[in-house]
């Protein structure tokens, strides 16, 4: 599925994201009013929205206020009544987080309608999503599925 329902570009999965320092992404969010990030909160580490079939390992992902990682349907913070995405693939699917570090997220509550989702890792998503290996300090669900 296409990244966070952007256009289709071919690169919609099979990403590897292996051995980064991912941390303190809280600045505000200065994308251009209109845009399909423009509503992005301040203070994520990684955020996968919709795609599928990719490997996040050996990153350590700490000091972001709201989410360290999170796995989440498309439609969870868009409206896909009026703002469906180009893909209609929505659900992500098949992504493996393995062997990473991910503490220290999550210390700011965002406020409605997010309110009580911060934390280290968060996955709105089915249980095709796994992870193994990991350090994680806090989880939405806990426990998280294991690959």
């Amino acid at each position: 599925s296409a990244a966070a329902g952007l256009p289709s570009t071919g690169l919609e999965g099979d990403w590897t994201v292996i051995g980064n320092n991912i941390h303190d992404n809280n600045e505000p969010n200065t994308a251009p009013p209109g845009s399909q990030s423009a509503n992005l909160l301040p203070g994520i580490g990684i955020l996968l929205i919709g795609p599928d079939d990719n490997l996040i390992q050996r990153n350590t992902i700490t000091g972001n206020n709201f989410l360290g990682l999170a796995i989440i349907d498309w439609c969870l913070p868009n409206d896909c009544q009026t703002n469906p995405p180009e893909d209609p693939d929505i659900v992500p699917e098949n992504n493996s987080i393995v062997d990473n570090v991910i503490t220290g997220n999550g210390t700011v509550d965002p406020g409605p309608p997010y309110s009580g989702l911060q934390s280290d890792v968060v996955l709105l998503a089915p249980a095709s999503n796994c992870f193994t290996g990991n350090t994680v300090g806090t989880s939405i669900p806990f426990p998280l599925p294991e690959c």
